[in-house]
């Protein structure tokens, strides 16, 4: 996965190391170690419980806001985790 792939990387890194990576320290205890690892092994090819995760589209002034769209449903929007390198 992309996440073992980074963890790799940023393997033994603190937040002092230029290849340090917030992102992979799963379990914030301010090193990426085999405790992270272990996290993003235990957890491949899993998705989330809930499913698929959805967000009402932020309403402005030129949209209204409609929250009648039933839980779960895909017309809202997406949620997308984007990793910050």
């Amino acid at each position: 996965s992309a996440d073992y792939a980074i963890a790799k990387t940023a393997f033994g890194a603190t937040s002092k190391n230029p290849n340090w990576n917030d992102n992979v320290d799963f379990n914030r205890d301010g090193i990426i170690n085999s405790a992270d690892i272990a996290i993003i092994i235990r957890n491949m090819a899993k998705i989330g419980d809930s499913g698929l995760w959805v967000s009402q589209i932020p309403a402005s002034g030129s949209a209204t806001l409609n929250i009648n769209s039933p839980a779960g449903s895909p017309r809202p929007g997406y949620w997308l985790w984007v990793p910050g390198f």
